[in-house]
């Protein structure tokens, strides 16, 4: 070595990053030393100099594989250089070194060895990285200061240092697995993960590689190489838009054999990719059924960061808003207990309500509930629609105790985390912050509108599931379907409304064939899946008996809304005639009130029904259009009708 060393003479102080990257890349000597000499011409032009002397021709400026084989062997350093140019070898491997197949009518012995574009810039101190690698990967050295910090939820700090203990001993490739929604900080975990052994963050998204490099193994390689080069951890993103691609998510009935294919195929070349590699490398991934990366040897960590609590948010807001920032009127602690949002979710309100021209202004309370409802981005359109608010609790007319208990469902939303947190509540009847009723009775007594009620009193926004978007005839897809429903219902911080839901949450039934075991399963999935519901969730049926009793005993509320009665029929005839527009003639609301024994849906559908006949008539909305409007909707409904003879009808 030191003959070596006397030949190349003084070794520079920019070659330091080279003297490195032997322990980093773990190179014996025999390699080190073929790097050095491929890379001394770029640092030292007489060495350029010399190895044309050596080759006997004044313009090959550059080391061979032959030149180099002599040069070592005078060193003490006789080796096949052959094998050190192996496909499998460092050098190659991570593409450290490349044959410069310049002259076709020399032999590759006599080929230039050069070091790859991006190891040059490299050893120069550039850290930046390729153009190509650029498109598809992203380097995370530190955060902005207004998102450095990191807030844990209380019931994650125990599972959170066991994986930090678990990945601290780096002796071995370790996959974590982290799973969520977008903006939960999955990634800032992947950081922090990094962090703790004082290194930075290499992230890669697997689509862009696989789309740009062509063969994933040789990219991921790359993405090593870069990780080696700058003392980092790898995170990967995409895996799950790679292993569940559109064809295989149809309603094919071989897509669970596509997608298992794929699977196999994608964690093939993931382990081929990450083949010897050191250390944790964690993989990003939305979904909750989307199957780990499968590697020879290795069992992923499976890892579900949980979702902030009231105390982590309240302390996440005043960071993100300190004082200076707060219009007086503001209430954090308002926003942390109606809003659920994720880490991400509030830091992009603040930004949205900012005003980019003046940073230092303070936030209003109107933009910043304008940004945090802007910001909530999600996909329940699917298989949901939105229910438009247009009444209040002064437009219900309900008996006095189903407004309590209405009232009651709302305040358990609003003071959750002071009676669960605050007093302690938690640790005898469990921290779950979900919130479910039944609304059950006849049709038309106002259990759709009351929940419309409820989301707007809430400040969420009502979502009625399509239940024939939802239901299908594949084995599991109806659970699928349904866990995609909870999962953007806890991502938009909406309200879910379940109409008619005896087709869902039915009671199971003893199994005499497959159909029973099926309907089962998924009446269990359901079961599960409301337990873990952090959102407010409404059912409303007709028929509550019908209602599966281990739903029901799960349930915050029940509620049951009764017929309304003579004076309240008399509240919603009059209520329902209140426009200022609407012509009106003489109208006894006591007589229609004890004539008619409607629901409030029916007499809506009555007023209606009066309003179109006086239209069409000419004339004002009177007694005489009510009672005959009143007569059609029970005939509509199949009720026993007295008309005006007195004979009875059906």
């Amino acid at each position: 070595m030191q003959r070596l060393e006397a030949f190349l003479g003084e070794v520079p102080t920019t070659v330091l990053p080279l003297l490195l990257l032997q322990e980093r890349f773990d190179l014996d000597a025999e390699t080190f030393a073929l790097l050095m000499l491929a890379a001394a011409p770029a640092f030292d032009p007489q060495i350029g100099q010399r190895y044309a002397l050596l080759n006997q021709q004044p313009e090959q400026l550059w080391p061979s594989l032959a030149l180099l084989q002599n040069i070592m062997t005078h060193a003490g350093l006789g080796t096949e250089l052959v094998r050190l140019l192996d496909p499998a070898g460092p050098l190659m491997r991570y593409r450290l070194v490349a044959m410069q197949r310049t002259f076709p009518d020399l032999p590759d012995a006599w080929q230039p060895l050069q070091l790859d574009p991006r190891m040059l810039r490299y050893l120069r101190g550039e850290l930046t990285l390729d153009a190509d690698l650029a498109a598809c990967v992203e380097m995370v050295h530190e955060l902005p200061p207004a998102r450095d910090r990191f807030f844990l939820p209380e019931a994650e700090r125990d599972r959170w240092q066991g994986l930090i203990d678990r990945v601290a001993v780096r002796d071995r490739l370790i996959v974590v697995v982290l799973r969520g929604p977008a903006g939960l900080g999955r990634r800032r975990r992947a950081l922090e993960l990094a962090r703790q052994q004082e290194r930075a963050l290499v992230c890669a998204d697997l689509g862009a590689l696989r789309d740009t490099f062509g063969h994933l193994p040789s990219a991921l390689r790359l993405v090593r190489r870069e990780a080696l080069f700058q003392d980092a951890d790898i995170c990967l993103t995409g895996w799950e838009a790679l292993t569940t691609p559109l064809d295989a998510a149809s309603d094919d009935p071989g897509r669970i054999d596509v997608r298992a294919s794929l699977h196999a195929r994608l964690s093939r070349e993931l382990s081929i990719g990450l083949d010897g590699h050191i250390g944790p490398v964690t993989v990003i991934v939305d979904g909750s059924a989307t199957p780990a990366p499968t590697l020879p040897g290795i069992a992923a960590i499976d890892y579900a960061p949980a979702p902030l609590d009231a105390d982590a948010a309240r302390r996440l807001w005043r960071f993100v808003l300190p004082r200076h920032l707060r219009q007086t009127d503001l209430d954090l602690d308002g926003l942390a207990a109606t809003y659920r949002l994720t880490p991400g979710q509030i830091h992009d309100a603040v930004d949205g309500a900012c005003d980019p021209d003046q940073p230092e202004l303070p936030v209003e309370t109107d933009a910043l509930r304008r940004a945090i409802k802007d910001g909530i981005t999600h996909r329940l359109g699917l298989s949901a629609h939105r229910v438009e608010r247009t009444w209040g609790f002064e437009d219900l007319v309900l008996p006095p105790d189903v407004l309590l208990q209405i009232e009651e469902f709302v305040h358990r939303h609003h003071y959750r985390d002071q009676v669960l947190q605050g007093w302690g509540m938690a640790r005898r009847f469990g921290a779950d912050l979900g919130l479910s009723a039944l609304f059950e009775g006849p049709p038309g007594t106002g259990k759709t509108m009351s929940a419309s009620v409820t989301a707007g009193a809430l400040g969420l926004d009502l979502y009625q599931v399509d239940l024939s978007r939802v239901v299908s005839r594949y084995i599991g897809e109806t659970e699928k379907n349904l866990g995609h429903i909870f999962d953007e219902a806890e991502l938009a911080q909406a309200m879910l409304l379940f109409d008619e839901a005896d087709a869902l949450f039915a009671k199971r039934t003893e199994v005499k064939s497959s159909n029973d075991r099926y309907a089962n399963m998924e009446v269990n999935y359901l079961l599960q899946r409301l337990e873990t519901f952090s959102g407010v969730v409404i059912l409303t049926s007709n028929f509550g008996a019908s209602i599966d009793d281990a739903f029901a005993r799960r349930l915050s509320l029940r509620i049951t809304f009764p017929t309304p009665t003579r004076t309240e029929r008399e509240r919603l005839w009059r209520s329902m005639l209140q426009s200022g527009e609407l012509p009106l003639g003489a109208i006894d609301f006591a007589a229609l009130a004890e004539s008619w024994e409607l629901a409030g849906g029916h007499i809506r559908n009555a007023v209606l029904r009066a309003a179109f006949l006086a239209a069409a008539r000419k004339r004002k909305v009177d007694q005489q259009l009510l009672e005959l409007a009143a007569r059609l909707e029970m005939r509509s409904q199949g009720m026993l009708v007295k008309d005006v003879a007195g004979d009875d009808e059906r």
